[in-house]
C-alpha cells in the first residue's frame, strides 16, 4: 500500500473512530439530561400501582375497615370509626357483596360463605396482632387512615386505599422507593382472596 493510501486509509478509521466516540457522548449526555430533567413526580408516576380488578380493592377496602374497628377497641377511636361507616356504608356495603360474590364463584355457596367468614376474622385476627405488637404504630397508622378519609368522597375509597400499599412510610411517593409496599401482609398463603380454585358456577350451555 503507497502511502497517500495508507494516510487515506488511516484518515477513514480516525473518523469512524471519531464519529463512534461522538455518538456515544451524545448518548450519555441525553442521558443524562434526561435523568436530570425528571422531576420527583415523573418518577412518582412510574410508581403508581397496577390496576387492581374489583375483586381485589375490595379487600384492600376489607383491610383499612378492620384496621379501624379493631382501632375503635384498642385505640379508643370508637367515634372516628362510627363516622367511618356512617360515611362509608354505602360504599362499604357494595364491597362486601363483590367480596362474597369472589368467594361464591371460587368455592361455591355454602363452602364459599364459610371462607368468607373465616377470612374476615384472619383479618381481624391480623390487625389484633399488628395491635399487639407495635400498639403505637398501629394507632397512629389508623389514625392516619381516618385523617386521609375525611376528605374523600364515597365513590373514592377503593381508588384510595388500593394505592396505600404502595405508599412508602412517609406516605408519599418517592424516586428511590419504586416499588410495592404492603403494609398488610396477606392471610397465610393465600392468594388475594384465598387459594385459587375451579370456579363451582356452572356455565349455562
Amino acid at each position: 500500500m503507497g502511502a497517500a493510501k495508507r494516510y487515506e486509509y488511516e484518515m477513514n478509521n480516525m473518523w469512524v473512530r471519531g464519529s463512534s466516540l461522538r455518538n456515544g457522548l451524545n448518548v450519555l449526555l441525553i442521558a443524562i439530561i434526561t435523568i436530570i430533567g425528571f422531576s420527583e413526580s415523573v418518577w412518582a408516576d412510574a410508581c403508581d400501582p397496577e390496576k387492581l380488578s374489583q375483586a381485589e380493592i375490595s379487600k384492600e377496602v376489607r383491610k383499612v375497615q378492620t384496621t379501624l374497628m379493631v382501632a375503635a377497641l384498642s385505640c379508643g377511636s370508637r367515634d372516628n370509626y362510627n363516622k367511618f361507616i356512617v360515611k362509608f356504608k354505602g360504599v362499604l356495603q357494595r364491597h362486601g357483596q363483590v367480596i362474597e360474590r369472589d368467594f361464591i364463584k371460587r368455592y361455591g355457596g355454602v363452602a364459599g360463605k364459610k371462607k368468607l367468614d373465616k377470612y374476615v376474622t384472619a383479618l381481624a385476627n391480623e390487625a389484633s396482632s399488628r395491635s399487639n405488637s407495635d400498639y403505637n404504630a398501629f394507632c397512629s397508622r389508623a389514625g392516619y387512615f381516618y385523617s386521609s378519609l375525611k376528605d374523600k368522597k364515597p365513590r373514592e375509597l377503593g381508588s384510595f386505599v388500593s394505592k396505600l400499599q404502595y405508599a412508602a412510610s412517609s406516605d408519599t411517593f418517592r424516586p428511590d422507593e419504586c416499588k410495592p409496599r404492603k403494609h398488610y401482609s396477606d392471610i397465610g398463603s393465600a392468594g388475594p382472596l384465598g387459594e385459587k380454585a375451579t370456579s363451582k358456577i356452572k356455565k349455562k350451555d
